[in-house]
């Protein structure tokens, strides 16, 4: 991929976390949008593990089909980028790619912290980042996707 066809997906993603963003967010909109990304993943049959965390606590955690304790260690890793950096971890690893750097290069350890799409976070229109939405078991890019289909069908619902 060159150049040009990453940044564009890059600005992508920036412009899906700028625009899914919820006015305020509840226990119940954890429940909503978790239930809704574990029912796409049963239509689609894909064996996902899903968590939503606010403020470094889980609220939602599941396991559809097959996904199992590894998705759950993935998802682990989506979180914390996704925590330190405030943006999700498909565009991280974009922004690593444009900047042909590894994650070492940023002093980050690969163990702990991963660049692979998934992790994406929970944004306040008029607070910021305060949380995260993870999921884990499709490929890095359609794991992101998930979660921007279920976060639109849902903040557009609510419009």
């Amino acid at each position: 991929m060159n150049k040009e066809e990453l940044l564009a997906l890059y600005e992508e993603a920036a412009k899906q976390e700028e625009t899914l963003c919820y006015s305020s967010f509840s226990k119940q909109d954890a429940l909503t949008l978790g239930i809704r990304l574990a029912k796409m993943a049963r239509e689609r049959r894909a064996d996902l593990a899903i968590e939503i965390c606010v403020n470094h606590v889980v609220w939602f955690s599941t396991l559809v089909g097959n996904a199992n304790a590894d998705n759950q260690r993935w998802i682990a890793r989506k979180r914390r980028i996704v925590d330190l950096k405030e943006m999700s971890s498909y565009r991280y690893g974009l922004y690593m790619q444009l900047r042909d750097q590894k994650m070492e290069d940023q002093g980050l350890d690969p163990n702990v912290y991963t660049t692979s799409g998934g992790g994406f976070p929970i944004r306040l229109t008029e607070t910021g980042v305060i949380g995260s939405v993870c999921v884990s078991g499709l490929p890095s890019k359609e794991d992101h996707a998930i979660i921007c289909e279920a976060l639109r069908s849902i903040l557009q619902a609510e419009e």
